[in-house]
């Protein structure tokens, strides 16, 4: 629940005492800390963060200044989330070695002989990825090159989600044309035997991150026979059919919620 205007008002009032401490503090060194202004940030709570550690008026100076000193200079441009998480994905070091790995493997994708390009990606929390593995700076092309000839081109237009990091193959087209396959497959069935449902959703097939595909959360394949997807729709008690698949492999029920 978001804050109601007077909670807001309160918050607001909060975090102004806040930063001015935090920049009171930041002139008694020697030399004193650099651009602190306003980095004391409120998530959609009314909670308040330094550096993404949360804090409040009873927090001590010492507490601040420890917050501080352990924090890296490069992150002083990091901004607090809506719900609290600690985002330097687009902090300026961050993105400059992100820039600098993206020219790099632009270059290898070329020297490859491969029609593509802007395939590295980055989270919320500074990582950055090729086809969803973590890379730096410091790896050799040979590594670099390791990762690009270990990843399927049906893989390529994978996406990394910016808040986990998690590589996504779901929407990969490839993937959306294995679903298509299936699910044409599976509503031939469904109407072979009989079954109507109220839904259009009910009977839909699945996909979780990795790009596998799913009938009522039993895992489906374009090799499968009728057979074999005939008796997963079988053995699928009626009221479980009204569920869908999470995006890490789990079968939502959707009925279980009433």
């Amino acid at each position: 629940m978001s804050l109601a205007k007077e909670g807001f008002i309160a918050a607001t009032k909060r975090l102004k005492k806040l930063q001015k401490r935090v920049e009171k503090l930041s002139a008694k060194f020697n030399p004193p800390f650099n651009n602190l202004d306003k980095k004391v940030h409120m998530d959609h709570y009314g909670f308040c963060y330094l550096f993404g550690k949360r804090i409040n008026e009873d927090t001590a100076d010492l507490e601040l200044i420890e917050i501080i000193k352990q924090t890296p200079e490069e992150e002083y441009d990091g901004r607090i989330g809506f719900f609290g998480e600690w985002c330097i994905g687009d902090c300026s070091a961050v993105v400059e070695r992100y820039n600098r790995l993206q020219v790099r493997i632009n270059a290898l994708f070329v020297k490859l002989g491969l029609n593509i390009k802007d395939k590295v990606m980055k989270d919320i929390s500074g990582n950055i990825y090729l086809f969803g593995k973590p890379i730096n700076e410091s790896m050799t092309d040979d590594e670099l090159v390791k990762i690009i000839n270990d990843t399927p081109e049906d893989n390529y237009d994978g996406v990394t989600n910016e808040f986990s990091g998690a590589w996504i193959l779901w929407e990969c087209k490839a993937v959306v044309e294995r679903r298509n396959e299936i699910q044409a497959r599976v509503n031939g069935l469904f109407q072979e035997l009989g079954l109507i449902f109220e839904s259009e959703d009910i009977g839909k097939i699945g996909a979780d991150h990795a790009g596998n595909l799913y009938l009522f959360g039993k895992l489906v394949t374009g090799s499968m026979t009728n057979d074999e997807l005939i008796k997963i729709i079988k053995e699928t008690p009626e009221s479980e059919r009204d569920g869908y698949m999470t995006y890490d492999s789990k079968w939502i029920v959707r009925q279980s919620w009433d």
